[in-house]
């Protein structure tokens, strides 16, 4: 399906739209793309950045994963977010995964009760061969170390 008209549909709140399209067109349909672009309007009043914002949230981005293969509902609950008046839709990409620090899960873990800032803290201070020496004054298997390490 072609992106404008995807996105003027939607804002138009054109409910039958998705019926009207062909099989390749139906096959490529993308609720996850068309619901990045539908959250966010470039120009308007802040009541209808955050009118597509949430509704988009609540109603497309609820349980989206369990309607995966469910495509004409979440075109149906994709136009729910129109307002009837078309739009300009900039396209919010998702945030980078952060690879997860092994040494911070491991310290986190070990002492529960300290503060997160505390610990980015503490292994700033410390070379990894001390905060190793801690890790086997803990009992920490070589091969456990080696994981955490690595």
């Amino acid at each position: 399906m072609e992106l404008r008209k995807a996105l003027n549909g939607i804002d138009r709140k054109n409910k039958k739209l998705y019926s009207t399209l062909t099989e390749k067109e139906k096959k490529n349909f993308s609720s996850w793309l068309l619901m990045r672009y539908i959250s966010n309007i470039k120009e308007g009043p802040w009541r209808l950045f955050y009118h597509h914002l949430v509704m988009t949230n609540e109603f497309v981005n609820v349980h989206f994963s369990d309607l995966r293969k469910h495509k004409e509902l979440q075109w149906l609950l994709l136009q729910l977010v129109g307002t009837g008046k078309n739009f300009f839709h900039e396209f919010i990409s998702p945030g980078k995964k952060s690879k997860k620090n092994k040494i911070k899960l491991w310290l986190m873990e070990v002492l529960p009760t300290t503060k997160e800032r505390d610990i980015d803290t503490l292994i700033e201070l410390n070379t990894n061969t001390s905060i190793k020496d801690y890790a086997k004054q803990h009992g920490i298997s070589d091969k456990q170390i080696k994981k955490i390490f690595s």
